[in-house]
């Protein structure tokens, strides 16, 4: 017995979590391929946080941006295998310090040294000078 599957195609909407109550547990809105988030969209996290940009067979990749809720962090840069990779800028929510550099692994490179970049800058300043 065949049995037909809707797969999700071209430009949409997918809303998936709650079905009652308060808040949506996570929105998708953007290309689909083969049933995968794949070229441009808009993702809303659980926690509210969202990415705007590129996705390649589900996953984030590309150029977007990404803006953390609960602590106001943003990164504006390129991302590989959803991950902060290549050039980029991260903003610290509560200071707005921005620093831009090169990513890889969510990780920044300062100074030849890979920092954490949800550190504050005092931290990552005490790891470069050590």
């Amino acid at each position: 017995e065949f049995k037909f599957r809707r797969v999700r195609h071209g430009l949409g909407i997918n809303c998936y979590g709650r079905t009652e109550g308060e808040g949506i547990l996570c929105k998708y809105e953007g290309n689909w391929d083969k049933d995968r988030k794949h070229g441009e969209g808009y993702l809303v996290f659980p926690d509210g946080s969202t990415y705007q940009g590129a996705f390649k067979n589900d996953i984030i990749e590309g150029y977007g941006v990404m803006l953390w809720k609960q602590t106001g962090h943003k990164y504006e840069g390129n991302w590989r295998d959803g991950r902060m990779e290549g050039g980029g800028e991260f903003t610290h929510g509560g200071s707005k310090t921005k620093s831009k550099g090169i990513f890889f692994n969510n990780y920044q490179n300062i100074e030849g040294m890979f920092v954490n970049p949800f550190m504050s800058q005092a931290e990552a300043a005490g790891y470069i000078k050590k």
